[in-house]
């Protein structure tokens, strides 16, 4: 990428903006203490621990931008994440309430304010830039964003900070090779997978004459009892048995 065409932060400003964020925002405890009840995402290099000093992003920032994990530890953390990303439940009022939160909670003595605001990665990327990219602090100490566009952008611009791993060993003794070793994030430095999606088969036990295990059971007429789709597959049959 040519230097005119990717984002540009001022270092110093970056490196300002660290500093006064480092002052009021605070960190997780240990900065890594609730990793057994939940994996972190993104660490935004626009938050920071209790004390001031520690360094910028990176080499933009002028210094190692591990130098968060060695403030004091703080009392609150900003966690933003999608809609129906965790666990949720509801008190005998009806107020939604997340135990997982509410475990960490009370395990570190942390207080999370969590909040479920992200719709796609594209508008809380174009949400979050212009303040990163002015080097101002935004509100947010964990966020989780799906791989991809904007996460590079993050990381590319130090604009999330690279996770201290000896302070990670739930994740570290349970996290699978593809997790702990991804191809977009190589050794997990800025990350820790949230979730992994996967695509379900739901049948009906009526209708098969056994366990539907592939994909090659569906299209299977002596499994799946479906008289259409076992009519499609007999007309794609006999156009293929009718070609040369």
């Amino acid at each position: 990428m040519k230097d005119q065409e990717r984002p540009y932060t001022d270092p110093s400003v970056m490196q300002r903006a660290m500093k006064n964020r480092l002052t009021r925002r605070s960190m997780l405890k240990g900065a890594g203490m609730g990793v057994a009840g939940f994996s972190l995402a993104s660490f935004l290099a626009a938050c920071g621990g209790a004390n001031g000093g520690g360094g910028g992003g990176g080499e933009g920032g002028g210094g190692s931008n591990t130098d968060v994990f060695n403030q004091q530890p703080g009392d609150s953390v900003y966690f933003e994440n999608w809609p129906l990303y965790i666990d949720q439940a509801k008190d005998k009022n009806g107020n939604v309430y997340h135990p997982s939160m509410d475990a960490f909670t009370k395990s570190t003595g942390i207080d999370v304010t969590y909040n479920d605001g992200i719709q796609s990665n594209e508008e809380f990327f174009g949400k979050i830039q212009p303040q990163l990219a002015n080097g101002d602090p935004i509100p947010y100490d964990i966020i989780v964003i799906t791989n991809g566009t904007q996460f590079n952008v993050l990381v590319a611009n130090d604009w999330i900070y690279t996770l201290d791993h000896s302070k990670t060993p739930n994740f570290n003794e349970n996290a699978e090779p593809y997790a702990a070793d991804p191809s977009y994030d190589p050794g997990a430095k800025h990350s820790m997978a949230w979730q992994g999606g996967f695509t379900g088969i739901g049948f009906n036990n009526d209708k098969v004459s056994r366990p539907v295990t592939s994909m090659d059971d569906l299209a299977n007429p002596d499994v799946v009892d479906n008289p259409i789709f076992t009519e499609k597959l007999s007309r794609i049959a006999a156009r293929r048995g009718g070609q040369s």
